[in-house]
């Protein structure tokens, strides 16, 4: 992939996540009152990863990242925020998944350091409590997976580490 073809993929998912994003009529400020950052105003939480917009955003998301060097010399260690954030919302079936799994078999003992070693357990823990609820389809037979903040696990967890 070439540059430029590189630059249009990452332009076009801009341009999707502003789709999905709540449009508001004036912008709010991040910062509290007192002068500290606002966690609410940081944060977008998805409706569901099961919507038609977060799935295809997170399919674009793994086709791009195909076209990332691999292995123990390739980037994926340092991509452990974009595999945190598109992993986070992946469905059970989803093709992100199966690239995550054959992108760490490809780190090899890399995987065990770092922020993509800690992403690698945050992801397993958030997919295995998101995957819990497709065993129970909702009254009308759908299967609505909610949202399982990755962070709300952490916190849960005690985990106290820093993921960039």
């Amino acid at each position: 992939m070439d540059d430029m073809t590189l630059c249009q993929h990452v332009s076009s998912l801009g341009e999707q996540i502003g789709l999905t994003e709540v449009c508001e009529t004036a912008p709010k400020t991040a910062f509290n009152a007192n002068g500290s950052l606002s966690p609410k105003q940081l944060i977008w939480y998805p409706a569901s990863p099961s919507q038609a917009s977060c799935i295809g955003l997170v399919e674009k998301l793994t086709n791009v990242l195909q076209h990332i060097p691999a292995g123990a010399g390739g980037f994926d260690r340092s991509l452990a925020w974009v595999y945190l954030v598109g992993g986070s919302v992946s469905l059970p079936h989803s093709s992100f998944r199966q690239l995550f799994e054959e992108r760490i078999a490809q780190v090899g003992d890399g995987v065990n350091y770092g922020s993509f070693g800690g992403v690698t357990t945050l992801l397993r823990d958030v997919w295995q409590q998101a995957d819990s609820f497709v065993a129970s389809p909702s009254a009308t037979g759908s299967v609505e997976i909610p949202y399982i903040s990755w962070r709300d696990t952490m916190h849960m967890k005690q985990w106290d580490y820093l993921l960039i």
